[in-house]
């Protein structure tokens, strides 16, 4: 009896195991699949289908999941505060007055100006009347010229055309992004804005005499007229658009790209006020002369201008040379005769405009610095600021020479360098003296130690040292300045940048820079990469031995159930057999 009883068990345990394996493996029947949900959720769920709650529509519903009704909805609609402008929207605003208040014109002074220029009936707000009548704004002198810092509340005038700010303004924000019939902007005499926003359909554009913008991006305009001097000048010229521009006065541009345009040069007309009479049927680009101030320098003898870090090294070979006794070079690199320093050259550059040639005539102003330093020493004088040494020595740019040199250091200034290297555990391997003088028609004005802006100084360190690390000591009015953090160059030199004259010492470590990167290392660590690395899996499911459930996500090693199941049938079998042959 207990053989049988035991058999039973084992075939009873037989067959809840080949279900358990059956429930793992077999799919949803229906396609759906059940997920593990938090305590409480389902009850929640359960709730809302018995109530017939739909929470679909999350319009009609609010925080707490309460079901809001049509009538309910249509008085928040119509209370909300957020919601928009009947004016600003160009809606019907014919039974509405807009009041020239602070909530819709927050700039008291713009307040005033509406109450003096547009409010015709002087009652304090605006019909639609009023709003569709005003087609141009004018803020300058002759308008009273009233002190407007923000220019909110101009959206409502759906109908603006025209905009014209002068006279010294300065305004804070101004947007017109919403004014969609705006054609026209001038801003001059020495307008300051500091954040505008066009609207990008605008069609012409005036900036000029002295104003400046702070912020404004012109990406997107569609500008057609342009009449310009003022620091937007290379990003407004980009506009492809353009068919017609002005560049009225000199705002120091080297290069004028206008390849992407198709403007035709025209002659203008004027009026006795000196402007064109009409725009309108014109087409064409006018460029004032324009101006620069750049350093030449003298190597050997031998004065140079790097032309391609004034106008790029790709338009170079849009350049030609006016000044007589110059040459350019294929990269461009421009040679002048004669041992003095040159005072000036001119040069015409070549828009590109593909309806016609337009050239763009630019004079740049010189003043020589003389590179006397040896084959140890680079010099690179890009960043001096000449124009302040002659400032602050009362000497003019076109008769001053800025000498640069190489001396021989005191032995006493040597040694401090070097006992500041030793301190460290560096070795000094060369100690150089850089002197800067001004010379004005050849007589020495002043030595310049500071103040001249910045210098990128490349010190010979030695070849033998290539890949070390290296520290640069600077002893100047007594102090040691070390700037550290540097290495060896591969043809043995080492660069900074200082805006002091002194005294240098290069020294090195005896370990070489383990950040300098191999080949075939990944950069910004000091191993190279492995010859096989491990793929990465890019799976964030969680990794499992059994198999999951679809239903349930419930995991069940199915190799453990089967060897149950094999072991309860061999149990099964055993005693089947006893039985039998006892039979």
């Amino acid at each position: 009896m207990k053989r049988r009883l035991v058999a039973a068990l084992m075939a009873m345990t037989l067959v809840l195991s080949c279900g358990v394996v059956a429930l793992a493996a077999e799919p949803s029947g229906d396609g759906t699949e059940i997920t593990q949900i938090e305590d409480g959720e389902g009850e929640e769920k359960e709730t809302e289908e018995k109530e017939g709650i739909v929470l679909d529509d999350p319009a009609k519903t609010l925080e707490n999941d309460t079901v809001i009704a049509e009538d309910t909805l249509k008085e928040v609609e119509e209370n909300d505060p957020e919601k928009p402008n009947l004016a600003v929207d160009g809606e019907d605003t014919t039974e509405q007055e807009l009041p020239i208040d602070e909530a819709h014109f927050p700039d008291a002074n713009f307040r005033e100006y509406i109450k003096a220029k547009i409010d015709t009936d002087k009652n304090g707000s605006l019909n639609q009347s009023e709003i569709e009548a005003v087609s141009q704004i004018f803020n300058n002198v002759s308008t009273g010229c009233h002190d407007i810092k923000n220019f909110k509340g101009i959206e409502y005038f759906s109908n603006l055309r025209d905009l014209v700010l002068g006279d010294g303004r300065s305004v804070e924000s101004l947007d017109v992004s919403k004014n969609t019939k705006l054609d026209e902007i001038y801003i001059y005499n020495n307008c300051q804005i500091t954040n505008l926003v066009l609207n990008s359909d605008l069609r012409g554009f005036g900036y000029f005499k002295g104003s400046q913008i702070t912020n404004v991006d012109v990406s997107n305009l569609k500008l057609k007229w342009l009449w310009c001097d003022g620091n937007l000048v290379p990003s407004l010229m980009s506009i492809p658009t353009l068919q017609y521009i002005k560049l009225y006065n000199d705002v120091h541009l080297p290069y004028l790209d206008l390849s992407n345009h198709n403007i035709r040069l025209v002659d203008e007309e004027y009026g006795d006020n000196g402007l064109p009479l009409s725009h309108d049927p014109m087409g064409g680009a006018f460029i004032a002369p324009q101006t620069l101030s750049r350093t030449v320098k003298s190597v050997n003898g031998v004065w140079t201008l790097d032309m391609a870090s004034i106008v790029g090294r790709d338009y170079v070979d849009r350049v030609t040379l006016v000044t007589e006794g110059t040459q350019m070079s294929k990269d461009g690199v421009v040679t002048f005769q004669g041992s003095e320093v040159p005072k000036e050259l001119v040069y015409n550059f070549d828009t590109k405009n593909p309806a016609e040639t337009t050239l763009m005539e630019v004079t740049v102003n010189l003043s020589g610095v003389n590179d006397q330093t040896k084959e140890e020493v680079s010099v690179d004088t890009s960043g001096m600021d000449i124009n302040s040494i002659c400032k602050d020595n009362n000497v003019s740019p076109d008769k001053a020479e800025i000498v640069v040199s190489q001396e021989t250091p005191s032995k006493g200034d040597a040694d401090k360098l070097a006992g500041e290297a030793d301190s460290k555990g560096l070795k000094v391997t060369a100690t150089y003296e850089i002197l800067l003088k001004l010379f004005s028609e050849g007589n020495e004005i002043a030595e310049i130690t500071e103040n001249f802006g910045s210098v990128t100084l490349t010190l010979q360190a030695g070849k033998d040292y290539a890949g070390r690390k290296a520290v640069i000591f600077q002893l100047h009015n007594g102090q040691v300045i070390e700037h550290d953090g540097l290495t060896v160059n591969t043809d043995g030199t080492v660069s900074i940048t200082v805006d002091k004259f002194s005294t240098f010492a290069v020294a090195v470590s005896e370990e070489k820079d383990s950040t300098i990167e191999k080949p075939g290392q990944t950069p910004g660590t000091t191993n190279p990469p492995a010859d096989n690395p491990k793929p990465v899996s890019t799976d964030n499911k969680p990794k499992t031995t059994g198999a999951g459930s679809v239903k349930t996500g419930d995991e069940t090693d199915i190799v453990f159930w089967m060897v149950i199941s094999v072991i309860a049938l061999g149990v099964c079998g055993f005693f089947g057999r006893k039985k039998f042959y006892r039979g």
